[in-house]
């Protein structure tokens, strides 16, 4: 048995019992519908989720998936522009909606005896947007301003240079909000397209937490979704194909310099990552928390404060249906050089594949994550959260799998792991310099 393997089944055992104890109904149209009763909280949180994130893009009309997230809720068959918000405040409820790589959610929490309120709106928002021309030019002009404050951040711009060189050719490569030229050319007829090929019931999830009985649950979701046409779920109850090939990083992207009107230096540090479920993956959770979580991880020691070069840093992988990126990041102390901090940020890589982790930082680790679960356990809507976004990203089999993989996470692993995902040859580095005084525009004047 590993370090601290026998402390873990207190853990184990009610994350996992808590995140299971649901249940799983199909419509005969395909829609996906997880039940969970929580009956220690009397509300009911209802998160309705479609596979059509980010990386479901056409060609040439990146950002589409979050710009039609914006035009839901600007009128349907049943609820004109505005009613939702208005409808939840009466009843005292509150909705959101969000956009991600893999996934677009709505999310709806109201009290136990009036949630049913969000299906009559989901059922809607799936067949029954209108799309009217006005209400899409107008909203068009909201995304394109969202996309220009993003384009003031000189971190955002950063990251998007980097992600763009790491995986030119993966669907993640233009993010979620979209390129601006893509946003000024999409057609209305697009929009309507691409809402009728994802927006349907056997591409998405309807997950119910709460206070509810699970046979009346089912009955209210049967009676306000559509029967037709038949269908099989599409929604992947097992990991993704091919978590357990052999993950080979791709090539590197180069280094990519920017120059703009920052406050502080900024490095960023990327190399390709295996996605959800993935052997490596469980590897890179442990030193997601390993690396950066809290003042006992190793970066915050190091470069926060023993050598205090950075104001920021940290490490982040952040698992995902498809392979993404792993990034190493930090923002250098005023007279800090870039270079400097980046060989710092990179030698703590090149540690892990020199040094065998010890056993207790390990163990350390993974107490972290598994208390992370338990307190995300404590509210109807993260434990919706964790119910659609395992089964959207990686299937319920994931769950199932979790402890027993983190559990086969040490020393020897790590280290093999590190040597073969942090190789140079496969290293994309960005680096961000603020410009001086006088190559701005409010620099001095020229003769």
């Amino acid at each position: 048995m590993r370090a601290g393997a026998g402390d873990r089944s207190p853990f184990d055992s009610l994350v996992l019992h808590n995140a299971r104890r649901f249940t799983s109904h199909t419509t005969a149209a395909g829609l996906r519908v997880l039940v969970k009763e929580v009956d220690s909280i009397p509300g009911v949180n209802v998160t309705l989720w479609y596979q059509a994130g980010g990386a479901h893009r056409p060609a040439g009309r990146s950002g589409l998936a979050h710009f039609l997230e914006h035009m839901v809720f600007k009128g349907t068959d049943r609820f004109a522009k505005g009613d939702v918000d208005l409808i939840c405040d009466r009843n005292g409820g509150s909705n959101n909606a969000y956009t991600d790589l893999d996934h677009t959610y709505y999310v709806f929490n109201f009290a136990r005896d009036r949630w049913e309120i969000a299906l009559e709106i989901l059922a809607s928002q799936m067949d029954g947007c209108l799309f009217p021309t006005g209400e899409f030019e107008a909203e068009r002009q909201v995304v394109i301003q969202e996309r220009m404050i993003s384009e003031d951040d000189p971190s955002f711009q950063l990251e998007e240079a980097a992600l763009l060189a790491a995986l030119p050719h993966s669907p993640y490569s233009l993010g979620v909000i979209g390129s601006l030229q893509d946003l000024q050319q999409v057609g209305r007829e697009e929009m309507i397209a691409f809402y009728r090929q994802h927006y349907r019931p056997a591409n998405a999830l309807l997950v119910i937490t709460g206070d509810v009985d699970t046979e009346r649950a089912l009955a209210a979701v049967e009676d306000r979704f559509p029967a037709d046409p038949p269908a099989d779920s599409e929604i992947a109850d097992c990991l993704p194909p091919g978590v357990d090939e052999a993950f080979a990083p791709g090539e590197s992207g180069g280094r990519i310099r920017l120059q703009l009107p920052a406050h502080l230096p900024e490095v960023k540090i990327n190399y390709q990552a295996p996605p959800i479920g993935h052997p490596d993956s469980y590897v890179l959770l442990v030193l997601n928390n390993l690396l950066s979580y809290g003042k006992s991880s190793r970066i915050f020691r190091r470069l926060i404060e023993e050598e205090q070069l950075a104001t920021e840093a940290w490490f982040s992988y952040l698992p995902s249906r498809l392979p993404f990126l792993m990034e190493l990041c930090g923002q250098a102390r005023p007279g800090v050089p870039l270079e400097q901090l980046e060989t710092v940020l990179q030698d703590e890589l090149d540690r892990l594949c020199r040094e065998r982790v010890t056993d207790e930082e390990i163990q350390r680790a993974r107490r972290q994550i598994w208390m992370n679960m338990v307190l995300a356990g404590q509210s109807l809507e993260d434990q919706s959260y964790l119910l659609g976004r395992s089964l959207m990203v990686g299937g319920l089999d994931f769950l199932d799998h979790f402890f027993t993989r983190l559990d086969e996470v040490d020393g020897e692993r790590i280290i093999e792991t590190a040597r073969r995902l942090f190789d140079p040859a496969g290293r994309t580095v960005a680096l961000l310099e603020p410009e001086s005084p006088e190559d701005s525009d409010g620099g001095e004047e020229g003769p």
